[in-house]
């Protein structure tokens, strides 16, 4: 009995020892998308020095803002192929990201907002402004 008490704290020990195992990469890039639409300011740290001589943090962070007050409060992501769809309380936002060796953000591509249609009338009025002939079943 006391034998296989100490053998359960040593193998008890090395999991407490044991460090996380890294995240994938698309996990910290759909976390990364979470953090930029939810921070009330995007934090420089998480990109690469090449993308902010382009974009500094703080336009990221008046985008964010833009798609949010076109899209409303934020409430997922999640991978869709090789981008992210961002969802939000009135639509979507399709995200391609890219993530240099560090995870640092080195790409970040928002596409247009995609609103959600409030009701069927909306949704027929939206499919009646596109160009060409438009059918559709009910």
């Amino acid at each position: 009995m006391k034998k296989a008490v100490v053998v359960l704290l040593v193998i008890l020990s090395f999991a407490v020892q044991t460090p996380a195992a890294p995240q994938p990469a698309e996990d910290l890039a759909a976390r990364r998308i979470a953090e930029i639409f939810t921070a009330s300011q995007v934090d420089p740290d998480w990109f690469a020095a090449s993308f902010l001589t382009q974009v500094p943090a703080a336009q990221v962070t008046q985008i964010a803002g833009q798609v949010k007050a076109a899209l409303g409060e934020y409430r997922s992501v999640a991978k869709s192929g090789d981008h992210y769809i961002a969802t939000f309380s009135k639509g979507t936002e399709e995200i391609t990201i890219h993530l240099d060796a560090s995870g640092k953000i080195d790409g970040l591509f928002f596409k247009s907002p995609q609103p959600a249609a409030a009701s069927l009338e909306d949704a027929l009025r939206r499919f009646g402004s596109l160009a060409g002939t438009v059918s559709y079943v009910v």
